[in-house]
């Protein structure tokens, strides 16, 4: 097992009767987290667990390592679960993720990766479902817009959605899919991004949908609907009492997609999560909500 110690180092400037230090690390026989005269980082850094307050991690284990230039991240740092695995590996640029990037889920496989310029995505994107199968294919342009063809998939691997965006707009024909591979929807988009509903054509699926047993709560903005599926196979969804307003509730959209979940005061949401989606049904945001005021946004985790 490798040891490591820490050492300071001081010396008398030429000249001068003051006493200036610097310090740095022994790892492995390798000198690494040094620090200049004037407290910069430069050079190979090891951050360590008893460095970081990020539960899970033993003390001499590492959390990220990569290089310091005068303080900023430069080069590829690599960054590790508590289990190991790795969890990023991204190139920085003069502080900033500029370049290309992998982030990684803790069982090892592959989550996401692309290319950062000035914070945004550019050029080819792929993300990955946690069982390795591909969920996402986009490119954007040098701006960071969605710029070309994109795809979504099942996890099962058929093709979800696909269709051109022009800078940032979804243009022409998008085709849906269902999840056995046959075609669910034909929508067509304006220059504008606008779409045609005369131009949309929809179809049923080749393999009937199986039977549920789900209750489902409805809600718009104007009215509450329920949409009962299935009799016996979950008693505890007969329970759930119908929305009324008030209390804690989740409530769905009209393609039996959580749109709300909170506590419930006067029809509002007092406290609890908003999902939000584009008109291709995908999510785009989760907000939260407290004291019935939006506080931010909560991460999207991918299933």
């Amino acid at each position: 097992m490798l040891k490591s110690f820490f050492i300071l180092f001081g010396f008398l400037l030429v000249g001068q009767s003051q006493l200036i230090s610097q310090t740095f690390k022994i790892y492995g026989g390798d000198t690494i987290n040094k620090a200049d005269v004037n407290g910069l980082k430069n050079g190979h850094w090891i951050v360590f667990g008893n460095m970081v307050d990020e539960p899970g991690y033993k003390p001499n284990q590492i959390v990220e390592e990569g290089k310091y230039v005068r303080n900023r991240k430069t080069g590829i740092w690599t960054s590790y679960f508590p289990n190991g695995n790795e969890h990023a590996i991204i190139t920085y640029r003069n502080g900033r993720p500029s370049g290309q990037y992998s982030t990684f889920f803790e069982n090892g496989q592959l989550e996401e990766t692309g290319t950062w310029t000035r914070n945004r995505n550019t050029g080819d994107f792929k993300r990955f479902y946690e069982n390795g199968i591909r969920h996402q294919e986009f490119l954007f342009n040098k701006i960071g817009k969605r710029d070309g063809l994109q795809k979504y998939y099942y996890d099962n691997g058929q093709l979800m959605i696909e269709g051109v965006i022009k800078d940032g707009k979804e243009v022409g024909e998008f085709k849906e899919y269902y999840s056995d591979g046959s075609l669910k929807a034909v929508k067509f988009f304006d220059e504008a991004g606008v779409i045609n509903p005369s131009k949309t054509k929809t179809y049923q699926p080749k393999t009937p949908a199986a039977k549920t047993s789900t209750k489902i709560e409805v809600i718009d903005p104007t009215k509450v609907a329920k949409v009962v599926a299935g009799s016996k196979q979950n008693a505890a969804a007969k329970k759930i009492n119908p929305f009324n307003g008030n209390g804690d509730h989740t409530l769905y959209n009209s393609n039996r997609q959580i749109s709300q979940k909170g506590y419930f005061k006067n029809y509002k949401l007092i406290e609890g999560l908003f999902y939000k989606y584009d008109e291709n049904g995908l999510l785009k945001n989760i907000e939260k909500y407290k004291a019935g005021k939006y506080v931010g946004d909560a991460p999207i985790e991918e299933k």
